[in-house]
């Protein structure tokens, strides 16, 4: 009888939402998913919880109310995490959906999708970077919004080749000279680990040499994202290496500022192309 009033006692809340959305009062709508997902929660119902938040985000959404939905939307990531609920394919797909129905410049949706991927990074241990499928589906929704950068990150997360390939193709061809193919497929190769970085730059020496801001560019990004010591320092000669003991060196605090900074540098093709610089994610 206890379990029978209370879900005729959800039903009623559902209705009344429903009915809230019908008449335009929006804020009391939101208020009461927002009671309905704790009582799903205090229930365990963690699967009914899920399914309300997502479609009450995607109702608020239809109707342009973009703060009540951005709320319902990490309300939903909270849950996945407390619950640790396994990735799967439907709560991927409720991600991705709710993902899209953000403004692409929003700093909410750039959070929403770092903590989406430490979901899976914690509900699946295996993948150290975010589960693959979620890649796959956040950069197709980037290739499509024409944001390359993005793109070429979460598909190399991913286990896509194909479609990987594909978009540093049209991304060679809308943004870089027929020559720099080679360039385009080495920014995304360098971002392999720091055994596979260091074999590249040195296959790579031709193209690399090419443009001699390319080696002060890969000595930053072995630093930043492989925990390589800086290059040495050429010799000063020795009036300047005198000159330098007597005045200090600071290059130790240069070096720290570069390895703590978050926004170091990435390569680039000649061409003046879209910048494209990974969200790192870890």
């Amino acid at each position: 009888m206890a379990t029978d009033r209370r879900s005729g006692g959800i039903e009623r809340v559902l209705s009344k939402c429903q009915s809230c959305v019908e008449a335009g009062n929006y804020y009391e709508a939101h208020q009461m998913y927002r009671t309905l997902y704790f009582r799903y929660k205090g229930q365990k119902k963690y699967t009914e919880a899920a399914n309300l938040l997502y479609h009450g985000a995607l109702t608020l959404r239809k109707h342009d109310q973009t703060s009540s939905f951005t709320d319902l939307s990490f309300l939903l990531i909270d849950l996945l995490n407390q619950s640790e609920t396994p990735v799967s394919e439907d709560i991927i797909e409720k991600i991705v959906t709710i993902f899209k129905g953000m403004e692409p410049q929003s700093e909410d949706r750039h959070t929403f999708l770092v903590s989406a991927v430490r979901w899976t990074m914690k509900a699946n241990s295996e993948h150290k970077r975010g589960h693959p499928d979620l890649h796959q589906k956040f950069g197709l929704s980037f290739w499509e919004e024409k944001n390359y950068g993005q793109a070429r990150y979460h598909l190399l997360h991913s286990q896509d080749g194909q479609n990987c390939a594909l978009m540093l193709i049209e991304c060679h061809v809308n943004g870089g000279y027929p020559y720099e193919v080679d360039l385009f497929i080495a920014q995304a190769v360098l971002q392999g680990r720091v055994a596979v970085f260091s074999i590249l730059c040195e296959k790579y020496q031709a193209s690399i040499n090419r443009d001699p801001s390319y080696r002060e560019y890969l000595d930053q990004i072995g630093q930043l994202f492989f925990g390589l010591p800086p290059p040495p320092k050429q010799s000063q000669g020795l009036f300047g290496n005198l000159l330098q003991s007597i005045m200090g060196d600071d290059g130790d605090e240069d070096s720290l500022q570069q390895s703590t900074s978050s926004d170091g540098p990435a390569p680039q093709p000649s061409s003046q192309s879209a910048t494209l610089s990974p969200v790192e994610l870890d």
